[in-house]
């Protein structure tokens, strides 16, 4: 089993806004000031510097962050490089709901994958432009 990051959202933008809450939270962690999980914010890059930015992309590499279309399109890539049979997800979200949706997104991905002949979102682009 192996575990992974997975925040879905509407918009690429929206989840990588809600995923600002867990960079913050890990840069913390790495500063010595661990806590409850910080709201997002908008601009990420101002909060750290350089070297907590690569610390932190490093370690969180196993993220999925996107709307359903990007997070499935990285759940394949994740499932592809790694061949696990299981998979745990976290989603460390400051709103409650914001989370509860990104599960509600993700669920959906899941049963897209699970079904028999999955819809991907890899394979619907390339059905929707027939070479």
């Amino acid at each position: 089993m192996l575990g992974l990051n997975a925040i879905v959202a509407e918009t690429d933008v929206q989840a990588r806004y809600l995923f600002s809450s867990v960079q913050q939270a890990f840069t913390n962690l790495r500063r010595g000031t661990p806590g409850q999980i910080p709201p997002p914010i908008n601009d990420i890059d101002s909060y750290w510097s350089p070297a907590e930015k690569d610390s932190a992309s490093q370690t969180l590499l196993c993220s999925v962050v996107g709307s359903p279309e990007t997070a499935e399109r990285r759940l394949l890539s994740f499932l592809d490089v790694t061949q696990p049979d299981e998979i745990i997800t976290a989603a460390h979200i400051f709103d409650h709901s914001a989370r509860l949706r990104s599960f509600e997104l993700l669920a959906k991905i899941r049963v897209r994958l699970a079904s028999p002949e999955p819809q991907h979102a890899t394979s619907a682009a390339s059905s929707a432009n027939p070479a």
